[in-house]
């Protein structure tokens, strides 16, 4: 008898482990439609998508166009960093043009590192909007 108390401590143990899981697996999928601290991380999908303000000085200059450079992920298409950006910012889009680098090389005494690409995308806000970064 006291063998089968065990295992139905261990089955109840299971089953409680199993709704615990299921509890954060719940709040995993709410917090994926949620935004993230740091480099402006968004899940509108199963993928997260991150979006960086690019800060340089022709990116300041832009502004005054209402221009504003972003530095995005390579796999990232128009339409989701558009969706992204309205979302998070709250503002309209009017159109974005993308950039991708060139791989760049530095020498640090003999040695020479090569640096990955880097997409950017230049969002075009519609007149009156703002985005304060």
């Amino acid at each position: 008898m006291v063998a089968f108390r065990i295992f139905q401590k261990k089955n109840k143990n299971l089953q409680e482990e199993k709704k615990e899981i299921k509890e954060a697996e719940k709040i995993q999928e709410k917090e994926q439609e949620k935004v993230s601290t740091g480099s402006k991380t968004l899940f509108l999908s199963k993928t997260p998508i991150s979006i960086m303000p690019y800060l340089s000085e022709k990116a300041t200059a832009l502004k005054k166009v209402n221009q504003y450079v972003f530095e995005v992920e390579k796999d990232v298409n128009k339409n989701e960093i558009k969706k992204v950006i309205e979302k998070f910012y709250k503002v309209k889009v009017e159109k974005i043009n993308l950039t991708i680098s060139k791989r760049e090389k530095k020498r640090f005494g003999r040695k020479v590192s090569r640096f990955q690409p880097k997409k950017k995308a230049i969002v075009t806000l519609k007149e009156g909007e703002k985005i304060e970064i």
